[in-house]
């Protein structure tokens, strides 16, 4: 992790965590930062958020459920005014095509990629 220490990230995303509902977050903790994470129902997958501790982190429902097509997870982060990052992952099964058409979503209208 010297990485993390040498350049100060402010966050960063991790995919294919692997993790269950039964493995604790305190198991993949990083010094300094809270992990958000979203796992996959089944076998594999997951992902996540670790965020510098000293931000305020509200998780965000966007209201639909896309989890059929890709794995995502959407946090709003208050810097100097609230900014929202999310991470979104395609699993190789899905087509690019699903892939695209989540955007179509009203719910994502606001956000720029």
């Amino acid at each position: 992790m010297d990485i993390l220490t040498e350049q100060e990230y402010h966050f960063f995303a991790v995919t294919e965590i692997w993790l269950t509902s039964n493995i604790p977050t305190e198991v993949v903790k990083v010094p300094e930062y809270n992990f958000y994470r979203r796992d996959r129902e089944g076998r594999g997958g997951g992902i996540g958020i670790y965020i510098k501790s000293m931000y305020q982190v509200r998780l965000v429902d966007f209201g639909i459920d896309t989890s059929t097509v890709v794995e995502s997870i959407w946090l709003e982060v208050t810097l100097h005014k609230e900014k929202c990052i999310g991470v979104i992952y395609r699993p190789p099964s899905k087509s690019f095509g699903d892939f695209a058409n989540v955007w179509d979503c009203p719910a994502f209208v606001h956000l720029s990629v």
